[in-house]
């Protein structure tokens, strides 16, 4: 994954496209517009990664661990 933009889009539906109703269910979020909120500023808030990775892992998405949410932060950071 090279942004949080693709960690966000990873979450897609029985037709292949991204979506975000899938992603707020899974890390329980009431709604799916914050995840726009997210998509737009290509970030996501620290305290949600341990739950972005363990779901991603219960869906066998990969490259979405711990490690590579706090990489995507350091290379924003050095930018």
């Amino acid at each position: 994954m090279e942004s949080y933009r693709d960690i966000i889009d990873a979450w897609r539906n029985d037709a292949g496209r991204p979506d975000r109703q899938i992603l707020a269910a899974d890390l329980g979020l009431r709604k799916a517009a914050l995840l726009s909120v997210w998509h737009n500023r290509d970030s996501i808030p620290p305290q949600y990664w341990r739950r972005f990775a363990e779901k991603a892992a219960e869906r066998g998405i990969g490259g979405i661990t711990l490690e590579s949410m706090a990489a995507l932060a350091e290379r924003k950071a050095a930018a």
